[in-house]
């Protein structure tokens, strides 16, 4: 294949840069964020619901497989379109990649008059910036091209692809003054299939403006959770630290001493060991400060009137930060139980260090409180 490279005029070189690990350009009109960070805002909810389910450590864990593989096979794709094919796909970028390409090549193939590869961008009405795969002809009609990976093919095309490659399509026109005239998503999965979806960027701007309107207003840049869906998610945080202070509040220090001294504290005090009394009192203090905080503390994270998501999602945040505070110390504490009923001097050591530990997690809840 060989491919028709067209010149066309000089686009300004973007700096790409962080700002509160979020990705910005800099442009010769602004700093501007990138539309791959505006969209992370709206992830779609079978996505959301598919990371709970396996958990954020598996989910992260299979999104950074996801993106290897996407980088591989965009660099070949590039290369390929630059007309500098490479010899050794497998060695140089592994089976998955290249077979993916192979999938890929029939798309290609409708490619030409190439006017843009890897090409950054921006719009500086939009306020966004952003680095298009490709734009050029597919089959005669000047293109926004866009090329994905996925596992298996999906019943329906992710919305962000089309809105991502709707803002590329403006900001081409606004920086070169060259309308586009279609956009295109070209999908291949690990399953074996190649999907090409063709559309009408005219269909996705308003979608496209509101999510910039969300985002010059102040809304974050983690979640995109409708705000009632946010209060009620608080809601229910709530009603759970609210039962957990009252527990620490009213019954765990009875309860936790009573279930550590049941049986081995006895056998102790016979045998006058000093050094583990010392650690049980030091112990029972940490019971003390937290029960004694639980009981004075006006800790409550919600407000019926707010409605602002900024503020909200920050709630949640503290709810969790609370939640897992506890959690660490239940886990600190069921450590410290087992190393005492195993009745022996040499893991006292180990015992002071949970106990530490517990005093920095009382220095959390404080914080809280």
């Amino acid at each position: 294949m060989t491919f028709t490279h067209l010149p066309i005029q000089d686009l300004p070189e973007l700096n790409q840069i962080k700002i509160d690990g979020v990705r910005y350009y800099e442009t010769p009109d602004g700093t501007f964020i990138s539309i791959t960070s505006l969209l992370k805002n709206y992830t779609p909810e079978g996505i959301l619901a598919w990371r709970e389910s396996v958990g954020h450590e598996v989910a992260d864990r299979v999104m950074d497989n996801a993106k290897d593989r996407g980088d591989k096979v965009h660099k070949i794709i590039e290369a390929c379109l630059s007309n500098q094919p490479e010899n050794d796909l497998v060695g140089n970028y592994g089976t998955l990649a290249a077979g993916m390409f192979r999938l890929m090549i029939p798309a290609l193939d409708k490619i030409d008059q190439i006017r843009g590869l890897e090409k950054a961008v921006y719009s500086k009405r939009l306020g966004i910036a952003g680095r298009i795969d490709c734009v050029a002809e597919y089959d005669g009609v000047l293109s926004i091209i866009d090329f994905k990976t996925a596992s298996r093919k999906r019943d329906e095309i992710n919305e962000n692809y089309l809105i991502q490659a709707t803002f590329y399509s403006i900001a081409w026109e606004e920086r070169t003054g060259e309308k586009i005239d279609q956009i295109i998503i070209l999908t291949v999965t690990e399953d074996g299939t190649l999907d090409v979806h063709k559309d009408d960027q005219s269909k996705y701007i308003e979608r496209l403006e509101k999510m910039i309107a969300e985002h010059k207003n102040g809304y974050k840049l983690e979640t995109m959770i409708p705000v009632k869906q946010m209060q009620q998610k608080i809601a229910l945080n709530d009603e759970i630290i609210s039962s957990l202070k009252e527990f620490f509040g009213t019954n765990l220090s009875d309860f936790l001493k009573v279930y550590r001294d049941f049986q081995p504290r006895q056998t102790f005090f016979e045998n006058k060991d000093g050094e583990l009394e010392n650690i049980l009192k030091r112990q029972d203090t940490i019971y003390q400060k937290i029960h004694e905080l639980m009981q004075t503390s006006s800790l409550s994270f919600v407000n019926s009137k707010e409605n602002d998501l900024s503020k909200l999602t920050e709630i949640s945040r503290r709810q969790q930060k609370f939640i897992s505070s506890i959690k660490e110390f239940f886990s600190s504490n069921s450590k410290f139980m087992a190393a005492y009923r195993k009745k022996s001097p040499e893991l006292y050591a180990q015992m002071e260090i949970l106990l530490d530990e517990q005093e920095v997690i009382f220095q959390k809840l404080k914080d809280f409180a």
